[in-house]
C-alpha cells in the first residue's frame, strides 16, 4: 500500500496538472470574470495587527515543532505581538520562573492555546489567500489558517505541528454547491477547483503530555450553516483518519504554493467565494441565535407563507 506521503505528493502533482488544463482550456471571458473584483468586496482584514515592542520576548528555541520554519514565521514581530495580546506573556513568564506549579502551567498552556484557536477561527476568513503564517495574518484570509495557529502556539512556547490527510475536507464539497447559482460555466470551474485541492490538514498542539487536535479554519456560524459539528480545541474531525495521517514540522510546498499564488490573483473568484461563505454564515448565525428547532420552525413557516402567497397570485391570474 502506498504511503500517505506519496499519495499527498501525487495529489499535489495532479493538482498542478489540472491547473495547467484549467489555464489552457478555461474560456478567456470566464478567466476575466474571475479576475475582476466584485463591487463592494473588500479583502482587507477586519482587525489591526498589534505593534511589536522591544520588551516582548521572542521564542528562539530550536526544538522540533517549536522552532521557526519557512512557512511558520513564529518569530516575526507581527506574530509575536499578537501572541502577547493572546496571553503569551503569562506563559513565557511562567517558563522563566521555572513553573513551580505544574498544574498551573498546564492551565496556562490550555488557556493560551484556546485563546489562539478562537482568535484564528473567528478572524481569518477561508478564501484564496494566505500561505505562510505571516501572509495569512497580513491578508486576513487563507486556505489554511492552520499555519497561523501553529506559529502563534510556537511563539508562546508551545510545540505545535501539522497533521495531514490525503482525503479532502468534506466541507469544501458543500462550498461547491454554491456554484450552481452562478451558471453552468462557473459550476464547471468550481468543480475543477475542488479537484485541484490537494488534501487537508489540521493542527496539533502539545499540552500536558498530549497532542491536542485543532481545526480553526472555519467560524462557528459557517460550520453550523452547513450542518457540521462546531469545532473546538480538542475536537478532531471525523474525516481525519488517524491511522493514515502524517505529521510535519512545516507544510511549505512549492507545488501547492504555485497553485495558491495562481488563484490569489483572481479577485472575482475570491469575491464569489466570500459571498458564498457569507450565505452559509448568515444561516448558521440564525441557527445559533434561535436554536436549531426554532430556526427550522420559522424556515418552514416562511416557506408555507410563500406557498400561500404564490397560490393566491395564481388564482387571481
Amino acid at each position: 500500500m502506498e504511503s500517505l506521503d506519496l499519495r499527498s505528493s501525487l495529489r499535489s502533482l495532479k493538482g498542478l496538472f489540472l491547473l495547467l488544463l484549467f489555464h489552457i482550456f478555461c474560456p478567456s471571458k470566464m478567466k476575466a470574470m474571475l479576475r475582476k473584483a466584485l463591487p463592494g468586496y473588500d479583502p482587507k482584514p477586519d482587525y489591526e495587527i498589534p505593534k511589536y515592542e522591544e520588551w516582548m520576548r521572542v521564542n528562539n528555541a530550536r526544538d522540533l515543532y517549536l522552532r521557526e520554519t519557512k512557512g511558520c514565521e513564529s518569530r516575526a514581530p507581527e506574530i509575536v505581538a499578537l501572541a502577547y495580546t493572546l496571553g503569551a506573556d503569562k506563559l513565557l513568564e511562567a517558563e522563566g520562573q521555572g513553573s513551580p506549579d505544574v498544574a498551573q502551567r498546564h492551565q496556562l498552556e490550555g488557556d493560551y492555546a484556546d485563546n489562539v484557536f478562537k482568535w484564528v477561527k473567528n478572524n481569518i476568513k477561508y478564501n484564496m489567500g494566505g500561505g505562510t503564517a505571516l501572509e495569512t495574518l497580513e491578508e486576513g484570509v487563507g486556505v489554511s489558517s492552520t499555519s497561523l495557529f501553529i506559529a502563534l502556539c510556537r511563539a508562546g512556547g508551545l510545540k505545535a505541528r501539522w497533521k495531514i490527510s490525503a482525503e479532502p475536507d468534506p466541507r469544501l464539497k458543500d462550498l461547491n454547491e454554491l456554484s450552481k447559482y452562478r451558471g453552468k460555466k462557473f459550476e464547471n470551474v468550481m468543480s475543477m477547483l475542488s479537484k485541484i485541492a490537494y488534501g487537508s490538514s489540521i493542527a496539533e498542539v502539545y499540552i500536558d503530555g498530549k497532542w491536542i487536535p485543532a481545526d480553526p479554519r472555519f467560524p462557528d456560524e459557517f460550520e453550523a450553516g452547513i450542518g457540521y459539528n462546531i469545532s473546538k480545541l480538542g475536537y478532531e474531525p471525523e474525516w481525519m483518519k488517524t491511522e493514515e495521517a502524517i505529521y510535519l514540522e512545516d507544510y511549505f510546498s512549492r507545488v501547492n504554493r504555485f497553485i495558491l499564488n495562481y488563484f490569489k490573483k483572481m479577485d472575482g473568484l475570491k469575491g464569489l467565494m466570500d459571498q458564498g461563505l457569507g450565505l452559509y454564515t448568515r444561516i448558521g448565525w440564525e441557527k445559533l441565535e434561535l436554536g436549531e428547532e426554532e430556526y427550522e420552525r420559522r424556515r418552514k413557516k416562511s416557506f408555507k407563507g410563500s406557498d400561500e402567497e404564490l397560490s393566491s397570485i395564481l388564482k387571481r391570474l
